[in-house]
């Protein structure tokens, strides 16, 4: 899954030159201080995380975040990731998640639905953020990009580094079930595009 979409770095390069010139950005360095995850859809060492040091974007790279049903009615996967940033020379700047670029691939047949759904909060900081995908016009197998706008975005905090929590999940749904219907649904890089402001 992982090299149909080349490298990291060129989905670095690509996305910042999109990007940067339309989002606010804070004085670098920015980096990745702590990554933790857990769930049925991304098992330890199943996760490669990076970013910038502009703080534009946190890209997650998956090994086995996939969703497949198999025959039967639904599958269903889940992957909780915490991550902290820290940008040492920007005290005084907050930051929300601006979309979400999913980049992987999809195999469904008629009558299944494939969806993705990801929620974004900051612990001890109330409300989330979300984005959504889904396909339902099957037959369809293909390699798929889609970058979806944050629903009520979520600002961290002013005055402290905070945590982000990430809650993703994958789902295949065979909507026509006991009729046979099979889905493969994989989200193989997963691209959080930030936005900064100073406060």
């Amino acid at each position: 899954m992982q090299s149909t979409f080349g490298s990291l770095a060129i989905i670095s390069l690509y996305t910042y030159v999109h990007i940067v010139l339309a989002l606010q950005l804070p004085p670098p360095p920015v980096f990745l201080n702590s990554l933790m995850y857990q769930g049925s859809g991304c098992p330890p060492g199943s996760i490669q995380a990076f970013v910038p040091d502009d703080g534009s974007n946190v890209y997650f790279q998956y090994d086995a975040y996939l969703a497949e049903n198999a025959g039967g009615p639904e599958h269903r996967a889940e992957c909780e990731i915490t991550i902290q940033l820290s940008y040492p020379q920007a005290p005084g700047w907050s930051y929300t998640v601006d979309s979400t670029t999913y980049r992987g691939y999809v195999r469904i047949d008629a009558g299944v639905r494939a969806e993705q759904e990801s929620s974004y909060s900051f612990i001890g900081i109330p409300g989330q953020s979300n984005t959504k995908i889904s396909f339902t016009d099957g037959p369809l197998d293909t390699d798929y990009k889609s970058t979806e706008k944050t629903f009520d975005p979520v600002w961290g905090s002013c005055d402290a580094e905070p945590s982000l929590m990430i809650q993703n999940e994958i789902r295949v749904t065979n909507e026509a079930w006991p009729l046979p219907g099979n889905g493969l649904f994989t989200i193989d890089i997963q691209t959080l595009v930030l936005d900064w402001n100073q406060c």
